[in-house]
């Protein structure tokens, strides 16, 4: 496992333990049933798909910057599909709770998205063979 993936796993760890700590917090705060059942799961779904992608993105970096990108863009449509899928399986099958489900889900999915482009952008930028590919493609542009 590369130096890089393992600082993003534990900067994903470290953020989703401070998730979780808002979470319960909020829990003592706020109505009952304003937050879904299935937080716990939810952080696991999200902490597993956030990994995948990131690493994902990361191998597609390495071969050249139009890889990154159509890798990026690829991932980011597989990730919305199945979170598109897990909300309406929950809504059909599921039926307790259904919008604070989503909401909950949405919020995850926000918080989850910005993270994950923040190191995705913060990586790219030390990442030399990214940058080298996406000097490249700013030079075929010319």
């Amino acid at each position: 496992m590369k130096p890089a993936f393992k600082k993003f796993l534990f900067n994903l760890l470290i953020f989703s333990l401070i998730l979780v700590l808002l979470t319960v917090l909020l829990s003592f705060i706020m109505p009952e049933g304003i937050l879904s059942g299935w937080i716990p799961y939810l952080f696991i779904l999200f902490i597993v798909v956030t990994a995948g992608v990131y690493f994902m993105t990361m191998k597609m970096a390495e071969r050249s910057a139009r890889s990154f990108v159509t890798g990026f863009m690829a991932a980011t449509f597989i990730k919305l599909f199945l979170y598109f899928a897990i909300i309406i399986i929950y809504a059909l099958f599921v039926k307790v709770e259904v919008i604070s489900f989503v909401l909950t889900f949405f919020i995850m999915y926000l918080m989850y998205t910005i993270f994950e482009v923040i190191m995705v952008v913060r990586q790219s930028g030390k990442d030399t063979s990214y940058s080298k590919a996406n000097k490249s493609i700013s030079d075929d542009k010319k």
